[in-house]
């Protein structure tokens, strides 16, 4: 996007998913209602160009709306994902044994 404006973008999603496909998406700020509906459509389409963002801001709202803004943050870095410590339930999982052979 623009460098000397801020373009604010509320339409349906298929603009939604062209956006970061077309690596034309440097921010988002994504908005999750605490309300479960069954259904719906992705936020992020199948197929999408893997793009890296950093979490530079997060509110809540006082109807306990999730606000999360995120940046461009280059390169994806895979083990970045990771906890340092793993909780109980993670060492677990991993102490089982394997279920392939």
């Amino acid at each position: 996007m623009n460098d000397e404006k801020n373009n604010r973008l509320l339409n349906g999603v298929q603009l939604v998913h062209a956006l970061p496909a077309d690596d034309l998406a440097d921010a988002m700020s994504i908005f999750t209602v605490p309300v479960v509906l069954g259904g719906g459509k992705k936020l992020f389409s199948d197929g999408s160009a893997p793009h890296a963002f950093t979490l530079t801001r997060s509110r809540v709202s006082i109807t306990g709306v999730m606000i999360g803004q995120n940046e461009r943050a280059g390169e994806i870095e895979v083990d970045k994902a990771a906890l340092d410590i793993p909780s109980g339930a993670e060492e677990a999982l991993q102490a089982r044994p394997s279920r392939e052979g």
